[in-house]
């Protein structure tokens, strides 16, 4: 049985569109893929990933490119419910399974869909981790909740694209 550490293990928080008037989504992924190796060869082994269309998805299959070069790390799956992918496009509900074939551990933070179940999945990668990986630019909704509830926690918070994001 797969047993998570909090000490080892790195979350991501993003917004669902990436900004392509500020960098594009191939500038994402280079910069996710320096700041993912980096914490890999720091010793960081589990990548928590709640899942969501845009920055989620990007991350984890970022994870699952990596696992080349460091076949010891984990994609951990953290589901706010089972049907998270209900209303997602055909092309995301593959990349979505896809995603969750591969990774290590796959955890539902809630069985259904209920009011509260997005912050409960964001609150358990906060909680189950030491480090989070955060892009961000706008001062709303679940990114910017987590990105603060991270901070509050004492989280390393690393930004992806900083010099366009102002916090």
């Amino acid at each position: 049985m797969f047993e998570l550490q909090r000490k080892t293990s790195v979350c991501f928080t993003g917004h669902r569109n990436i900004m392509e008037h500020l960098h594009s989504t191939s500038s994402v992924v280079a910069e996710l893929k320096v700041i993912l190796t980096d914490l890999c060869d720091r010793g960081f082994t589990n990548f928590l990933c709640g899942m969501a269309i845009g920055f989620d998805m990007i991350a984890g299959e970022v994870v699952i490119d990596l696992q080349r070069e460091y076949p010891h790390i984990n994609l951990i799956a953290v589901v706010p419910c089972k049907e998270q992918a209900r209303n997602f496009s055909r092309m995301d509900k593959n990349r979505y399974a896809r995603l969750l074939s591969l990774a290590k551990s796959v955890v539902y933070t809630s069985e259904n869909y209920e009011i509260g179940c997005m912050h409960k999945r964001n609150r358990y990668l906060v909680d189950n981790s030491s480090v989070c990986i955060a892009y961000l630019f706008q001062f709303s909704g679940g990114t910017f909740y987590t990105y603060n509830y991270a901070n509050m926690n004492d989280l390393e918070v690393i930004k992806v694209n900083p010099k366009e994001a102002r916090f």
